[in-house]
C-alpha cells in the first residue's frame, strides 16, 4: 500500500464508499482527481 500524508488520507476517507455487489462481495470506490478508482473485494 502506498503511504500518503494525513490530508490525503482524510480526503480519501471522506470519499470512500462501500457498495455491495451482485456476488455478495464488496466494491471499494474512491473518487480522486475526477477519477473513480474501483477495487473489488471478495465475491
Amino acid at each position: 500500500m502506498k503511504t500518503v500524508n494525513g490530508e490525503e488520507v482524510t480526503a480519501v476517507k471522506q470519499l470512500v464508499t462501500l457498495l455491495s455487489n451482485n456476488t455478495g462481495g464488496w466494491e471499494l470506490q474512491i473518487a480522486r482527481g475526477g477519477r473513480i478508482l474501483s477495487l473489488q473485494i471478495g465475491g
